[in-house]
């Protein structure tokens, strides 16, 4: 990465005009819930009403649906108009632009769940959302110019490594994490002495794992984690190794929700990304950032766990427990979530991935580091039994190229190949607390 590249990206995202929405959203921070409350009005109204007027998308939706649009005039008139999901957005993406899109930028999803959606942006809500990331950061203890590593596959696959002297940052490649460049990684780092690492949790777990190898390890304040479900275990071997706290930054591609961790590993939303309504498999976004690329009541296929007695305009979030197929479902219909939690204090091992093809059985593939032995898998065994009860699993011991990735290289812990939209309509689920 040539230095011409870092400074313009420094030059486009932390600017004046940078400086002062991060100003902004901190002040936010600060406000109290009432004054909150009456913006997300504002700004909700204001979004359904630059939508209807200016997107063909949205003037279709609405008329067809016999959406009144003078009718809408606070969040409490939200359920007056349709849902729209992913599908609607991958059909018919051009059409959601409104007229001020000549500034446009284009994006894409993952495509985690099938085919890349193309998402657009302006420069403003880019840099906006460079904002809100900055505010986490800034508010956790890590400022703009300290010292970073970013883990987060921003090399090509030969590059080992990139610095920018505009940001202090220094890119390690995500590609090179293999066992004969754990040495070099390790006294990378040290000297370098980052305040913080920005990474995916399979990035950090992978480095993680090459250290814990060869018992190095190192004292970092920090990993910012995005982009992927943060397991506990990847929380408990993050502090072994690097003696960091993950603090983890929920969003998405589409920039329609922000969720950002806390202290005590709770989330909170954003102040005045988006407005957020919950459900039991999903949740409706409708963000206020990019007005160029409206996304309203826009399905969002991710389960969280809220915390019922936390106030509605500061809606608490214990737990992010990934998209709605990342469960254990069985026969009577029952769903278990969070099986993260049965792998903490389980030591030598390095992957393990749930994997069920029938609602009867399911198979543990385990990747072993060295060291793993059979007082290791008992536990394993005990820990995961105390969890699905009678029903039936084997362990299997595997390497790591069996581990079943996404195709954006993403790692779930739970990979369910017979649940999907069809078979859950023949369940009537009883989801069990974690």
């Amino acid at each position: 990465m040539k230095k011409i590249h870092f400074l313009y990206n420094y030059l486009s995202r932390h600017n004046y005009f940078f400086k002062k929405k991060l100003e902004k959203i901190l002040d936010y921070h600060e406000w109290a819930s009432e004054r909150i409350e009456n913006e997300k009005n504002k700004k909700f109204v204001n979004t359904v009403k630059h939508a209807y007027q200016n997107s063909l998308f949205y003037r279709d939706l609405y008329n067809q649906h016999g959406v009144n649009i003078n009718s809408i005039k606070s969040l409490q008139d939200i359920t007056l108009l349709p849902s729209i999901n992913k599908e609607q957005v991958r059909k018919r993406s051009k059409d959601i632009l409104t007229r001020d899109s000549f500034t446009k930028l284009k994006g894409y999803t993952s495509g985690t769940s099938g085919t890349p959606l193309v998402v657009y942006r302006n420069p403003g809500a880019i840099l906006e959302e460079n904002a809100y990331l900055w505010a986490h950061r800034f508010l956790t203890g890590h400022q703009p110019k300290m010292k970073s590593i970013s883990l987060r596959g921003d090399l090509d696959a030969n590059t080992l490594e990139g610095y920018d002297p505009f940001t202090c940052t220094l890119y390690l490649s995500s590609y090179q994490l293999r066992e004969e460049n754990t040495e070099w990684y390790f006294k990378r780092i040290a000297r370098f002495k980052p305040n913080a690492i920005f990474s995916y949790p399979s990035s950090i777990e992978a480095l993680c794992n090459l250290l814990e190898t060869r018992n190095y390890k190192l004292d970092i304040p920090y990993v910012f984690t995005s982009s992927e479900t943060v397991y506990d275990f990847q929380r408990e071997k993050v502090k072994k190794v690097l003696g960091a706290k993950i603090v983890d930054w929920y969003g998405n591609a589409e920039r329609s929700i922000a969720l950002e961790q806390l202290s005590d590993e709770t989330y909170i939303e954003a102040p005045l990304y988006s407005f957020n309504e919950y459900f039991p498999d999903h949740i409706y976004t409708t963000s206020f950032l990019n007005s160029i690329f409206p996304l309203i009541r826009y399905e969002v296929e991710d389960v969280v766990q809220i915390d019922d007695s936390s106030i509605s305009q500061n809606q608490k979030i214990i737990s992010i427990q990934g998209r709605k197929d990342d469960f254990l479902v069985f026969s009577d219909g029952t769903k278990i979530g969070r099986m993260s939690g049965t792998l903490k204090g389980v030591n030598h091992i390095k992957y393990t991935q749930f994997v069920q093809n029938d609602p009867s059985f399911f198979v543990v593939n385990v990747v072993p580091s060295q060291g793993y032995n059979q007082q290791d898998e008992e536990l394993l065994v005990k820990k995961i039994s105390s969890k699905v009860g009678e029903v039936p699993f084997s362990v299997n011991k595997v390497s790591e190229s069996e581990i079943i990735r996404t195709k954006a290289g993403k790692y779930k812990l739970i990979v369910n190949n017979f649940y999907n939209r069809k078979t859950e309509k023949t369940f009537q689920t009883e989801e069990k607390d974690s």
